[in-house]
């Protein structure tokens, strides 16, 4: 797993590129505490790279999820594939988080609602 982060006007970009699963935990851990400490009211992750997504993936991504959510901060998911989509509405994860389609319409949600 390789995760590049970039700020921007609307928010924290996070870009995660691989599969995520538990083998990634460590770098994704990592990169995560990273973001939380960031000023910024949106943290938009990009999905576009990640080739496998698996339930412990998520399980790893929730304490930082959770942690943005309590510091009143949102969670913004794009460019998400069908079955990763389905993965994270059926797993209940989507509750937490924003999902729109594209980094436009991530920005977008961004610039609406700060």
């Amino acid at each position: 797993m390789k995760i590049s982060t970039e700020v921007t006007n609307a928010g924290f970009l996070v870009s995660l590129k691989g599969p995520l699963d538990e083998v990634c935990a460590n770098v994704i851990k990592k990169e995560l505490e990273g973001v939380v400490v960031q000023n910024r009211k949106f943290v938009m992750l990009d999905f576009a790279g990640v080739t496998k997504l698996s339930a412990v993936g998520l399980r790893y991504l929730l304490p930082y999820v959770q942690l943005i959510h309590y510091q009143q901060k949102q969670i913004i998911l794009f460019n998400l594939n069908d079955s990763i989509h389905g993965l994270i509405k059926n797993s209940g994860f989507s509750s937490l988080v924003i999902i729109k389609k594209t980094l436009a319409d991530a920005v977008a949600y961004a610039n609406e609602n700060s």
